[in-house]
Formats: structure tokens, sequence, C-alpha cells
């Protein structure tokens, strides 16, 4: 069983929550971004290495929330200037815990944009963060693939990685994972509980985390939110592994320190300290 996460956050002092304005059609809603701790789980130890970076939405009189951003910006062309926007909210946040790695989600419309890449790579490099900052590629919209890799061999002569994000659903890039461009993928929520339903589900995931493994690209599980889900992903062979289980998406001043350690007796207890 979960017996509670008991570790200290590192000490910050105290500030307001960080927001920006965005405008979806004739709403203009006050966005921020929260932190959600990915744990390590391949190592003799288990502990938090990085932070995914999750865009969150205000309470709004037109009942918009994250998904309808995101599918909003996708669809009238200004999701670059979203990400750009959590981007710099991102490089904000290093640059005051510069203990955190943070995992960055792009959607492939921005990714096709040059001019919104060498924004956001901008705010990267002029701060010197290019070792603290992973971007994942979104699935949610299908990109023109020539112009992303393209794009993709720009940021990597640049320094900055890439990941492919839920590389099983919708318009994931699949095929990229085999190229020098991406340095590793990461598994949905969806993927995971699809594996519960059929044994060929698992045996391929197991055999695409094992060659990410021989390749030496990472592989992530997301949404776990059980020790079953836990005990699937330790299978697999998974490098890292975020969801409930471990820790929600918080402020940036609320997060478990990199390095903090996390119990885990797979049947027993999974229990969260600081190390």
């Amino acid at each position: 069983m979960f017996k509670g996460r008991t570790f200290t956050p590192a000490i910050h002092s105290e500030r307001a929550l960080v927001s920006f304005d965005f405008q979806v059609g004739p709403a203009k809603l006050k966005l921020h971004v929260e932190y959600q701790p990915v744990v390590r789980l391949n190592g003799a130890r288990q502990e938090v290495c990085a932070y995914e970076c999750l865009l969150r939405v205000q309470n709004n009189p037109t009942n918009h929330n994250t998904y309808s951003v995101i599918q909003a910006a996708e669809r009238t062309g200004t999701m670059p200037v979203l990400d750009a926007l959590i981007a710099r909210e991102a490089c904000q946040t290093l640059l005051r815990r510069p203990d955190l790695h943070l995992w960055l989600n792009l959607s492939q419309v921005t990714l096709c944009s040059s001019e919104a890449l060498r924004l956001i790579t901008g705010y990267i490099q002029s701060n010197g963060l290019e070792d603290k900052v992973t971007l994942e590629m979104t699935e949610t919209v299908n990109g023109d693939e020539q112009l992303i890799r393209s794009n993709l061999q720009w940021l990597k002569e640049r320094r900055v990685k890439v990941v492919l994000d839920d590389i099983e659903d919708m318009f994931a890039k699949v095929g990229l994972l085999a190229t020098d461009l991406i340095s590793g993928c990461k598994f949905s929520r969806q993927s995971l509980i699809a594996l519960s339903c059929c044994s060929d589900r698992f045996d391929a995931v197991a055999a695409r985390i094992e060659w990410c493994s021989k390749n030496d690209k990472t592989a992530v599980i997301e949404g776990i939110e059980t020790e079953s889900d836990l005990a699937v992903a330790f299978q697999l062979g998974a490098d890292f592994g975020q969801g409930y289980l471990f820790w929600p998406a918080m402020p940036s001043e609320q997060l478990p320190v990199r390095g903090t350690l996390v119990d885990i007796e797979l049947g027993n207890a999974v229990t969260a300290s600081l190390g």
C-alpha cells in the first residue's frame, strides 16, 4: 500500500502563483504551470530526478480546461505562442530552482515553427539551461514530419534533447525514435491500461523498452496510480515513472528536491522521504 509522502520540499520564500494571460476566442484566460515529479526506477536508488511541466487553467466563466485550451491553440495556430509562454515560465522557474531538471512539452505545431523554436531555445541557451531542460514532442496534432526532422536536427546541434511523448497515441512520430534526433520516449496512462487487456501488447511494449535500453534511449511510464501499475512499470524495465502514486503536479515551491528518495517495496509499501 501507499503509506504517504513524508518528504521535505526545498525551502524557498513564499511567492504568489505566477500566471500569464492567454486568449482563447473571446475569453482571456489566466494560465499557470505546475510540475509533476518523475522518479527513477531502474537504478539502485529510486529517487526524484526530473519534473514535467504541466499547463493549468485557472477558474473561468467559459469552463475552459487544459485540454480545451491546447486543442483550441493547435486548431487556431496559436500553439507556438502558448508553448513559448510556458517555456519562458519554466526557464524562470529553473533560475529560482537550479536543483530542478524540467521536461517541457512542445506541440508538433510548435516544432514546425522555426521562429517559435528560436525563441524557446533562446530562453534555454541565454540562461545556460541546456542540461536542465528536455523537450517532449506531443502527439495531439499531426505536424509535417519533414519539417519536424529539420527542426529536430537544429535543436540537436544546440544540445537540446527531445523525447517522444505518448509514443503509442494519436499522431506520435514513432519512426523518429530510431533516429539520433530523439533521445527517448514516454508511454501514456492509456498505454498502461491497455497492457492489462492483451499479453501481446505487454510483449510489444517490453520489446520497445528493451530496444531503447540497448540504444541509449530512455523509456518513461506515465500515469502510475496504483501499486499494480508500478509493478508493471518495473516488469517492463522502464527507466522512469510518474503519476499520482508518487506525487501529483504542484507549484514549484512545493516540489521535493531532486534526489529525494522514494522507498519502494512492492506488495508492501511505497513511501517517500528526503534522501
